[in-house]
């Protein structure tokens, strides 16, 4: 049979609990001798934030309104649809009609999202937010 002694140090992860035990042995001594506790922190002065204003900002009294005071670029689409490229905040992602991320996609019907043209543009397809912005489709 094997040995019947009581050896604490043939117990599985016995050396994880030697250290965690000395660790809180140390850190249980430094707290008692008043040794200040490094903190994973940095201390910063900043500008006090006036929360009116900053309501004020947030909530608008009107909404933002995809498209506005915004410029579309038109293209020849691949399949000689007319397509635009057009600031992604101005007009995607400003949309009720842009899908929830993570999905990436427009959920009204006949419009769609092509492309990344870059990384503050998208590619659309026969969307009326955007035909409605282009003076040259206003006429």
């Amino acid at each position: 049979m094997g040995d019947a002694t009581n050896d604490e140090n043939d117990d599985p992860l016995s050396d994880l609990a030697d250290r965690v035990g000395r660790r809180r042995a140390e850190r249980t001594e430094s707290e008692e001798n008043g040794a200040p506790e490094a903190s994973p922190f940095e201390s910063m002065a900043v500008e006090s934030v006036d929360s009116e204003t900053l309501w004020t900002e947030l909530v608008d009294d009107h909404p933002a309104t995809a498209g506005v005071a915004a410029e579309a670029e038109a293209v020849e689409g691949a399949s000689g649809d007319l397509e635009h490229v057009v600031p992604k905040r101005s007009f995607c992602q400003s949309c009720p009609h842009f899908a929830v991320p993570p999905a990436f996609a427009c959920t009204r019907g006949g419009t769609e999202i092509v492309e990344v043209a870059d990384a503050d543009r998208f590619r659309v397809r026969n969307c009326p937010v955007v035909r409605g912005s282009d003076p040259d489709e206003r006429r």
